[in-house]
């Protein structure tokens, strides 16, 4: 196959990749989506080793200067226009949180470095930090240019030193062979987490590194070297190979997980691919499958599949910024990219690609502005963020991001109270006459700063311990991944030091209504008592929670000791960190819910707490709703500070804004 002869039915399996990443990157139910890419890479692989062994076998040598010419032409114009356009995007819809590292990804993706860049910083592609820029998804494009520049150089010395043995072809099938088995291997090997130590991340370098995806381009390569005793598979039997690739990409899009990174099960899509394209190499005739990726509709995707890979991720991330807690946000804006992607594929590439005046030094001049120019707009971003950090909004976001005292000190991890607990997490005070002790969830630890201003202004000490997603109960907490022993050890050894201790007050605080509501998908709950099955179902787990709560009430009124449990705070959309600069700039990152929602919201959660509470002789409730709530609405602001630091946890401003109701709750409870 040469370059000048396209497969229709590969153009559609391209536009069949492209729906994929971009249904993936909507939100649109297709879990394993982001497997798009590697249907994408098996593809290059194939059409670049058809096109260079096509110089060789007529040539006998590979035209470097016209594939690399054909390479920049095709690639580069419409890159360096998307990074140009979404960096002055950036300055009004980018997420603040990430507006300093999109224009540092901008700069290497003009390097065609953003794979490295990505790595370096230490975001996973599924992490949140990732997916808040911009520019995450030419990762991808880093990788397929890094193959540019080596492979097909190692294809015209493998076939130099075959042809000096009359056996160019397979000396050069032999190396590709090898390289593929070999980048396989290190993609396992460092996706379970070996070679490599836990300090250096293996499972992202083994998704971000071209050593560990160039055997997916070597899958493809293969195809190409094999492609004459391919053409001679009978017909029936193309048919079957076609239709087993299909039903293994679309298995790869529905099963693969979210975090996977490139090992075994991508074998899935890179194989799936792999058979569809050996299927039609004697005629797309012979295979139903291979005729309707031919068809006109997914053609046309195909053909503008690069431009809307370039274009459908900053326009999600852009809407999500710009329109927080709309669902509706993101796929509309997926789908709106097809018009900027139109535009550059009739406007841009075709145009620049078939142009034969653009050629020789010409095309090093093309080269140069297309790597300048844009990495000039990222270095510009880079200067207008110090910029904007000045202002008001964004000085505001940042105070936001500070960790609450705890989680400074070292006291918000699975360490339970006693010996081992460090003991930066006492807070004294001169002449103490007690101690408050404080447990619970992150919803505990977000009262740090108001439990410790609080206590201290009544001369008590504060001891605190809090755990992540584990709430002070005593039934089986069961988190979605199926742990449950840690938040189990946590609360019972605590619980053994609090009675031999014997403080003057405990203060339990979690999100009560996330565990008990949370019945599917991330971050969801089961309960259940200890040697019982576990639920999810939502009013069982209501009762057990009470239950749970209870038996820990009951322990610490049977050593005399005071408890508080405190109601959620109301959850306010409040998407700070991906919250469009606009936004953050004129102070309209928070939002306010209806006092009638919210109140609905927490009505079981509030419920069970109440239940267990009632039964205790020592327990108390404490609602702080009323410090962000009016009688009709609850805000996440106040005097253009920010409260919230997202939808269900207090910043640092916000929690000490509840101290005088903790310091009204300790005068009334705690133990003289």
């Amino acid at each position: 196959m040469s370059g000048d002869r396209r497969r229709l039915d590969i153009q559609g399996l391209r536009g069949i990749a492209v729906l994929l990443v971009v249904l993936y990157h909507a939100g649109l139910h297709v879990p394993g989506g982001f497997s798009g890419v590697d249907v994408f890479f098996v593809i290059s692989g194939f059409v670049i080793t058809a096109t260079l062994l096509t110089d060789l076998e007529s040539l006998g040598r590979i035209r470097l200067g016209r594939f690399y010419g054909r390479r920049i032409k095709r690639l580069l114009p419409a890159l360096a226009v998307m990074v140009v356009v979404v960096d002055l995007l950036a300055l009004v819809a980018n997420p603040v949180a990430s507006l300093h590292a999109s224009a540092i990804t901008g700069l290497t993706t003009s390097f065609f470095a953003a794979n490295a860049q990505l790595y370096l910083l230490g975001n996973g592609y599924f992490d949140f930090k990732a997916t808040i820029d911009p520019f995450l998804h030419t990762w991808s494009l880093a990788v397929e240019e890094q193959f540019y520049f080596v492979f097909p150089a190692a294809i015209a010395v493998a076939w130099g030193v075959g042809r000096r043995r009359l056996s160019s072809p397979n000396v050069a099938g032999i190396v590709v062979a090898a390289i593929t088995v070999a980048s396989f291997a290190l993609a396992v090997e460092l996706s379970a987490g070996h070679l490599l130590t836990d300090a250096h991340r293996p499972q992202q370098f083994a998704f971000y590194s071209s050593l560990t995806r160039a055997w997916e381009f070597g899958v493809g390569a293969l195809l190409a070297f094999a492609r004459v005793a391919i053409a001679r598979i009978p017909g029936r039997a193309a048919s079957v190979l076609s239709l087993a690739g299909a039903a293994a990409v679309i298995y790869g899009a529905f099963h693969l997980k979210t975090g996977t990174p490139p090992s075994y099960v991508t074998l899935y899509p890179v194989l799936g691919s792999a058979a569809m394209i050996a299927a039609g190499v004697g005629g797309v005739a012979r295979s139903p499958v291979n005729t309707g990726l031919s068809t006109a509709p997914l053609r046309w995707i195909g053909d503008r599949s690069y431009s809307w890979y370039l274009w459908h991720w900053p326009f999600v991330v852009f809407a999500t910024a710009l329109f927080p807690g709309i669902g509706i946000a993101p796929p509309l804006a997926a789908a709106l990219a097809l018009l900027p992607a139109a535009l550059s594929y009739t406007w841009v590439e075709n145009p620049i690609r078939r142009s034969s005046s653009i050629a020789g030094r010409r095309i090093a001049t093309l080269a140069f502005a297309c790597i300048a120019v844009p990495a000039v707009f990222s270095l510009m971003l880079l200067g207008a963020n110090s910029l904007l950090s000045r202002t008001h909004g964004v000085s505001q976001w940042r105070a936001s991001q500070t960790p609450h005292v705890d989680v400074v000190n070292g006291c918000h991890d699975n360490v339970p109270l006693g010996a081992d607990t460090p003991t930066t997490c006492t807070w004294h005070v001169p002449a103490s006459r007690g101690t408050v002790v404080l447990v619970g969830d992150s919803n505990a630890s977000q009262f740090s700063e108001a439990v410790i201003d609080a206590s201290q202004r009544q001369k008590l000490n504060v001891t605190d311990s809090t755990f992540y997603s584990c709430p002070f109960v005593l039934i089986r907490v069961i988190n979605d991944s199926g742990a449950e022993k840690p938040c189990t050890d946590f609360v019972q050894q605590s619980l053994r030091w609090i009675e031999k201790t014997r403080p003057n007050l405990v203060v339990i605080a979690a999100r009560t209504d996330r565990y008990i509501e949370t019945s599917s998908g991330p971050g969801r709950y089961s309960f259940g008592l200890y040697g019982g099955q576990p639920t999810y179902d939502r009013g069982e787990k209501a009762r057990l929670y009470t239950v749970g709560l209870s038996a820990v009430l009951r322990r610490l009124d049977a050593a005399g000791i005071p408890s508080i449990v405190v109601i959620p705070i109301p959850r306010i959309p409040t998407q700070v960190a991906t919250c469009a600069m606009v936004l953050a700039v004129t102070n309209n990152c928070a939002q306010s819910v209806s006092r009638a929602s919210s109140d609905r919201e927490l009505a079981v959660a509030h419920a069970a707490l109440a239940a267990a509470v009632s039964q205790s002789k020592l327990g108390h409730l404490l609602d702080v709703t009323e410090v962000f709530c009016s009688a009709t609405r609850c805000s996440g602001t106040a005097g253009g500070l920010l409260l919230y630091r997202d939808d269900e946890h207090l910043t640092t401003t916000g929690s000490l804004k509840t101290t005088e109701a903790f310091f009204k709750a300790f005068i009334a409870n705690t133990r003289p």
